[in-house]
């Protein structure tokens, strides 16, 4: 495979989102976390910038690294969902309910952001050998 197949991507699909399917009728609809997405990377920098010393520095607390995080995933990566809460009510999709779900559920934020970081989501040569064309 030649360096361009490897890491080009569909701009297109970068910002529409793909969809991860968690099974039954819960998924997330996620852009990419990545250069492609220009509202994720002008939000990450806007939001680590007073930061930046401490993470020159290696000095950034977890929990604010987290929150940052959490944040810019919710405003620029994740597009739509549809989930349920424990108690089996949808929780309507908005920034503040994603957070409240990142913090709540940190191994779903971690699924989340490996999926939505992964490049070869969001080839189209990819996305079409996997279904099949």
């Amino acid at each position: 495979m030649s360096i361009y197949k490897t890491f080009t991507t569909d701009q297109e699909l970068e910002n529409r989102g793909i969809v991860l399917d968690f099974g039954g009728d819960e998924w997330v609809r996620v852009a990419r976390a990545g250069n492609g997405n220009k509202k994720f990377v002008k939000l990450l920098e806007q939001l680590m910038k007073p930061h930046r010393r401490a993470l020159q520095l290696g000095t950034m607390d977890d929990n604010k690294a987290n929150e940052i995080m959490h944040r810019v995933f919710a405003e620029a990566v994740i597009l739509d969902w549809h989930i349920t809460g424990s108690d089996g009510v949808a929780i309507p999709f908005n920034p503040e309910n994603a957070i409240k779900v990142f913090a709540d559920l940190p191994e779903f934020f971690a699924h989340v952001k490996r999926e939505a970081e992964n490049l070869a989501n969001f080839r189209r040569d990819e996305l079409d050998r996997e279904k099949g064309n």
